[in-house]
């Protein structure tokens, strides 16, 4: 999602999911893309963790960049936010990213990085979640998203989670 069109099209799916949420009462709010595989299990288990929807929380793969330049210069490396593995938010969280504050001529051009100036202008707390382990979840057992799968990935990994089980557990 490299392109402002992306990033318009992104808020404006946002704005759709914050509407809709109110009516339908909901607490969470995922917004994934058709290859985004979510363990529903491991995700349920996740929130509860963290409880309240009323705090302005958005969970999803977070990793800073680099490039050549960043290395001499360490003020170009910037914090993103990976859309394609799928990002939950908090009914607070959808609210306050609704806010025009956050769109204007100097808002990033890529949705990844819009999406964390955004949080951090509004203040919405953005979390990679760790578990016991001190992995991340993305990187666990307990995963909770896999992004960037066809049908087949899809189908795999349904397989997987619902009838193979470990030896032992």
């Amino acid at each position: 999602m490299k392109t402002q069109y992306h990033w318009d099209l992104y808020r404006e799916i946002i704005k759709y999911s914050t509407k809709y949420g109110k009516q339908q009462n909901s607490s969470w709010t995922i917004i994934s893309d058709e290859q985004t595989f979510i363990v529903m299990g491991n995700l349920r288990k996740i929130l509860l963790t963290f409880g309240d929807s009323q705090q302005s929380l958005i969970l999803g793969r977070t990793f800073s960049k680099r490039n050549l330049l960043s290395y001499l210069f360490p003020w170009n490396i910037y914090k993103t936010i990976l859309p394609e593995a799928g990002i939950v938010f908090s009914r607070k969280a959808l609210e306050d990213m609704t806010n025009d504050k956050c769109f204007g001529w100097l808002s990033p051009r890529a949705t990844e990085r819009a999406l964390v100036q955004c949080g951090s202008l509004m203040n919405v707390q953005l979390i990679d979640p760790i578990d016991k382990n001190q992995s991340f979840y993305w990187y666990s057992d307990e995963a909770l998203s896999f992004g960037n799968l066809n049908y087949r990935g899809h189908r795999v990994l349904d397989f997987t989670i619902t009838r193979i089980k470990v030896f032992g557990y």
